[in-house]
């Protein structure tokens, strides 16, 4: 597994690096927004806006699934830590037909879903951003 992770990771890596390249090379960087430079770079090039409007389909699709990913592993962080009676007990059952976390999936979706509705989305990204660091440190010192 290690294997799998390192080696995704070398590949999104020259991706990324390979998308910074480009679309710096299309719009200079000082012209680059922080909202959605690929798509500046494109339509400062090409005058397609449906070819705009797919990269901006394609980010929507990749924050979406960044944020169920979020979800899936802090709610099997909550899960290990209920088992381990951190948290209560009754959060570290599984559900009987799916064999999932339900309880802790239910209890942070709705937590996700309050903080959504409440917070901006800048002070949502600092949250998570702390929270993953908060994280770190915890498995670092444990």
């Amino acid at each position: 597994m290690p294997q799998g992770i390192l080696g995704s990771l070398a590949i999104v890596t020259v991706l990324y690096v390979a998308v910074a390249a480009v679309t710096t090379g299309m719009l200079a960087y000082d012209k680059l927004t922080g909202d959605a430079p690929v798509a500046d770079a494109l339509e400062a090039v090409v005058d397609v806006e449906w070819l705009t409007l797919l990269i901006f389909a394609g980010s929507l699709v990749a924050i979406a699934n960044t944020v169920m990913i979020l979800l899936l592993g802090q709610t099997r962080v909550a899960f290990a830590m209920a088992r381990d009676r951190l948290l209560p007990s009754a959060l570290g059952r599984t559900h009987d037909r799916y064999g999932t976390p339900g309880r802790v999936t239910l209890i942070t979706t709705g937590v996700v879903i309050v903080l959504a509705g409440l917070l901006s989305l800048e002070a949502l990204a600092k949250l998570v951003n702390i929270g993953t660091l908060f994280a770190f440190v915890l498995v670092s010192a444990g």
